[in-house]
């Protein structure tokens, strides 16, 4: 289990505190424009569809989760350029807590873990993807989820987290092709350790190669289909 003294508590949540504040700072203010109407379109066509259909009757297939979960905050905030905000705003102050854990797992350090913490809650580059309604912000959580879970497991060689590597990393996938190239971190025991048997990169190997497969195939199908449909 992790632990921390209270200092560490006691500086955590004050970076906690002052990176929710960045990233809430009148956040309804902000129009929804660009791509991010994609969004609003799909948010809208679930609620009358119960899909993301869009306006030219093709199916909007990327980031589905988080409009499901814009469609919702909608349903409980007046205001419709908060309510599209808010859940990638309420991640990125989540993501704060999953990078000190995501370096506390690979540092074993709490100071280490603190200063990642601090320096993403006040990046102006998480600030802004976390103030837009496009899925990046989102994307990041699962990226920072499954590889926590992936080196949890590896450290601690338990198989109790690969539950959530494979959710995580499913969800991740659902949310943005680029899921793949943060895959290729399973493959980091094959080139630093030694000790691992045959039998074990085959399966880390394999288990890779599927995954990928796995997440290209539908993508080309999807595409493939379209054109003729």
């Amino acid at each position: 289990m992790l632990t921390m003294n209270n200092r560490t508590i006691i500086l955590l949540a004050m970076i906690f505190i002052l990176g929710a504040w960045l990233r809430f700072y009148r956040l309804g203010d902000l129009p929804i424009e660009g791509d991010n109407a994609y969004h609003v379109l799909g948010a809208c066509a679930i609620s009358e569809h119960g899909v993301p259909l869009m306006p030219s009757g093709k199916l909007y297939t990327r980031a589905v989760p988080l409009i499901y979960l814009q469609t919702l905050s909608a349903r409980f905030f007046s205001d419709m350029e908060f309510a599209f905000r808010f859940p990638n705003a309420l991640i990125g102050v989540l993501n704060i807590l999953l990078v000190f854990v995501f370096c506390k797992t690979l540092t074993r350090k709490n100071g280490v873990a603190v200063i990642a913490a601090f320096l993403f809650a006040v990046s102006p580059v998480a600030i802004y993807f976390s103030r837009m309604p496009r899925m990046y912000e989102t994307f990041l959580f699962t990226v920072l989820a499954m590889w926590t879970f992936f080196f949890l497991g590896y450290f601690r060689s338990a198989k109790v987290y690969l539950p959530g590597l494979i959710f995580f990393s499913v969800l991740s996938i659902t949310l943005h092709e680029a899921a793949i190239l943060p895959l290729i971190c399973y493959l980091t025991p094959i080139v630093i350790d030694s000790r691992l048997s045959r039998k074990m990169i085959v399966s880390i190997s394999g288990f890779f190669i599927l995954f990928v497969f796995w997440a290209v195939y539908p993508k080309i199908l999807y595409m493939f289909l379209q054109s003729y449909i």
